[in-house]
């Protein structure tokens, strides 16, 4: 692509990100900071580096209001206007984590955290 006039090749990166922008939900959170997540896959993602430049340790995967994993990220590097976040460990959460024993008397079961209601 060095052949290309810069305009040309700049037209064609905003293209590029423009075609890339998320179109679910998925977002990572760090520090009380959100950022989108714009590629996913297996051992990492990326995220726009005009809005985080530098991004390591423990970070929470969400889809939405959904938690999804606890990410360990171990290396990142800005490559064509995204920040490649490379992870070591990816820990899902687990389905038991959204339900709760039960503090109802004489209840032995486990409920959703939404379902439980105030006994008197």
């Amino acid at each position: 692509m060095e052949f290309l006039p810069r305009e040309v090749l700049a037209a064609l990166q905003e293209s590029r990100k423009k075609a890339s922008r998320p179109r679910g939900r998925l977002h990572v959170e760090a520090d009380g900071e959100t950022w989108r997540v714009l590629r996913r896959w297996r051992g990492g993602f990326s995220l726009d580096a005009t809005q985080v430049t530098h991004l390591r340790g423990k970070v929470d995967l969400y889809d939405g209001p959904r938690h999804e994993a606890h990410c360990l990220i171990v290396a990142s590097e800005i490559v064509d206007g995204e920040l490649i976040c490379t992870s070591k460990r990816e820990t899902k959460t687990s389905i038991m984590r959204r339900w709760i024993s039960c503090a109802r008397p004489r209840c032995r079961s486990f409920c959703r955290i939404g379902d439980l209601v105030a006994t008197e």
